[in-house]
């Protein structure tokens, strides 16, 4: 062949190849027509279908769609055969594509979770079912996809309920715990994440030790836990259960066990599960209820006591007081009334603590100095102790208006607590001085005149962790016996201070000793002079006129009629309020009315004083009626004004302390 043949060779093989093209292009169109052909014979069945079906080649593109592909994803049909498989995934999914056409080729089918744009550009999840097949030569995908969507809402929503729960249960500081059962025993037990905040012990150390729950029962309960167990293994209705366990740290816990039983489809008892929880602070709660209630019933008992020891003092008071004023100052059984009267005195401050442990003692305040109650509380406590008592109290003490008998209490409640933290003996300082404070002032109390009273111990000192609980009703550190604290001393310091509108303050350590600080506002008056402190030593004052007396003990009044005729008065009694109205109505009648009244607060079955006071002041406005009670810290006392008496006079009174009372009261009737 010459070189002038190359050229049409060249030309030949190239009209072949396009010839060979030409019939492959007819082919595969035939292939397709007849692909789509018999397509569009199923498509009325296909287009039926609820989820999405496409037919596509290896590089994506489509062939056919069903109706639910197109309408699901916002596209007619003509838009969506315009796209392809990659423009219609969301990005990570399209680049997956090659590599899941790649497995269908080798496997020939699969089945995989992937996502489509709708065309509003929200994303619908979809479950894909794919198969390659030959159809007439040509190897095409058969695709259908399932909207997941509502599964996935459901999905997400249960992990986010698990989630919630999961946490809910690791958050719980409750124990829970399963236990699995085969014919009524106990197999195995799974413990929750709450043991460690129950007992103290985890999961782990309880699947070491089967036996270590029961290891941790207090003695005492093991009987009624192992009851419980037993009813449970046994199917029986059982009730939560409390007891008490030994925690890991060594502490006694009070737990509160609640099994329920879960059974099979048959009704058999294949496990329980179990809630436990620490009722520890639920218990200490009631305890110090139930207490309260016990103080609040013995608080009452006491009053009633108080009230009638009262009465009874007065008798025996009033008598000693009137044998002793008979008798010559030289004769020998003087002395001997002398020291009954004042052991009446100390009586009658017992009688008046049980009243403020009773009711917490409403103050009775007067305008006093403060020294002399100091210095009879330090004899009365100290006396005969290996105590030395230094006192500081300067002269020019500013007054205080205090309850005198709770502020004793007071005092008593300091001297002894120092004088048990010295057993071997020591000194203590009770200093007492006038201080000014400002509102930046520390302690924190409004800015004023204020006494301030500091008692000083050389004992052990009070341990840092104990110095917040020490003004807490029941907190003692005193151990176990005769001489075991309530712990309900420095609480009631605490509560007649503040109803003082003081403060009272401990500084302390250990191996440094104890100061107390008591703050008192200052009073803007002068002590009372018709306030007596401590013994009768006021002259027995004298006067004249009718005095109607009104009390239901019969002795009382047998000795009020004699100490009131001593004074020059005179008396007439009655023992209720109705007799007491007639009385003073018949001698207003008469011209021969009283010069004062004094009436008994409390009358047992009739009216008392205040009662009383009311109907004698309408029939007279210008009564001069007094108040008597054995229950000193009564409020009334305090504001006897407010009820229409002039006067209040506590039980048991001296001779001298009636003899002032009623000429104060009857020298102010023209006031």
């Amino acid at each position: 062949m010459d070189e002038s043949d190359l050229p049409q060779e060249a030309a030949r093989r190239e009209l072949k190849e396009l010839r060979r093209r030409i019939s492959e292009l007819e082919t595969a169109q035939a292939g397709r027509a007849g692909i789509e052909e018999d397509l569009k014979q199923k498509a009325n069945l296909l287009d039926l279908s609820i989820d999405s079906v496409f037919v596509h080649d290896l590089n994506g593109d489509l062939v056919y769609i069903n109706k639910e592909a197109h309408e699901s994803r916002g596209y007619t049909h003509d838009e969506m055969m315009r796209l392809s498989l990659r423009s219609l995934a969301v990005p990570e999914q399209a680049l997956r594509l090659e590599s899941r056409i790649t497995e269908l080729v080798q496997k020939g089918e699969a089945t995989f979770e992937s996502a489509h744009f709708r065309k509003d550009g929200s994303v619908m999840p979809i479950e894909v079912h794919a198969r390659l097949v030959d159809t007439d030569g040509r190897r095409l995908i058969y695709s259908i996809a399932r909207d997941i969507s509502e599964r996935r809402r459901t999905a997400d929503a249960l992990r986010e309920s698990e989630a919630r729960y999961r946490k809910l249960v690791e958050s719980v500081t409750d124990y829970m715990y399963t236990v699995d059962v085969v014919d009524g025993s106990p197999v195995a037990t799974r413990h929750g994440p709450g043991c460690v905040a129950v007992t103290g012990y985890t999961s782990a150390e309880y699947d070491a030790d089967p036996h270590l729950w029961y290891k941790m029962i207090c003695p005492e309960d093991g009987e009624s836990v192992l009851r419980q167990a037993d009813l449970v293994q046994a199917d029986h209705p059982v009730s939560p259960l409390e007891h008490r366990i030994i925690h890991k740290d060594g502490s006694t816990r009070w737990v509160r066990n609640t099994p329920v039983p879960r059974h099979d489809k048959t009704g058999r008892l294949i496990a329980y599960d179990g809630l436990i929880s620490d009722i520890t602070e639920r218990k200490r709660l009631e305890e110090d209820l139930l207490k309260a209630k016990k103080l609040e019933s013995v608080g009452i008992l006491a009053g009633g006591i108080a009230h009638d020891f009262n009465n009874l003092l007065s008798i025996i008071l009033g008598n000693i007081s009137f044998a002793r004023m008979h008798l010559h100052a030289d004769n020998r059984a003087t002395a001997f009334l002398t020291d009954a009267e004042r052991a009446c005195g100390h009586a009658k401050e017992l009688s008046y603590r049980l009243l403020t442990f009773s009711k917490g003692g409403e103050p009775v305040k007067r305008v006093t100095s403060i020294a002399g109650l100091i210095r009879e509380s330090a004899a009365l406590v100290l006396s005969g102790s290996n105590i030395a008592c230094d006192l500081c109290i300067p002269e020019g003490l500013c007054p205080v208006e205090v309850d005198c008998g709770q502020m004793q209490q007071v005092l008593n409640n300091l001297l002894l607590n120092a004088k048990e933290a010295m057993p071997g003996g020591g000194h203590i300082r009770i200093s007492a001085e006038n201080i000014a404070l400002t509102e930046h002032d520390r302690p924190p109390l409004p800015a004023g005149r204020y006494l301030m009273m500091i008692v000083r111990d050389e004992g052990k000192g009070i341990p840092e962790e104990h110095l917040e609980k020490i003004f807490d009703p029941y907190f003692t550190t005193k151990g176990p016996g005769s001489r075991r604290g309530m712990g309900l001393g420095l609480s009631i310091c605490h509560s007649i201070i503040s109803k003082h509108a003081g403060l009272i303050t401990v500084r302390s350590g250990e191996g440094r000793g104890t100061e107390f600080a008591v703050y008192l506002p200052a009073a803007s008056s002068v002590p009372d002079p018709d306030a007596p402190e401590g013994e009768d030593k006021s002259p027995y004052i004298r006067g004249r006129g009718r005095v109607l007396l009104m009390d239901d003990e019969e002795g009382l009044r047998d000795i009020a009629t004699e100490i009131l005729a001593f004074l020059g008065y005179d008396a007439t009694t009655v023992k209720d309020g109705q007799e007491a109205v007639e009385t003073y109505r018949a001698a207003m009648a008469g011209g021969d009315g009283f010069a004062a009244a004094i009436l008994d607060l409390t009358v047992q079955g009739g009216r008392g004083g205040a009662d009383v006071v009311r109907e004698i002041r309408e029939m007279d406005p210008h009564a001069r009626c007094v108040v008597s009670s054995g229950y000193a810290d009564d409020p009334l006392m305090a504001d006897y004004a407010q009820h229409g008496f002039v006067g209040a006079i506590s039980k048991p009174y001296t001779v001298g302390e009636l003899g002032m009372l009623l000429q104060r009261v009857i020298n102010s009737r023209e006031t």
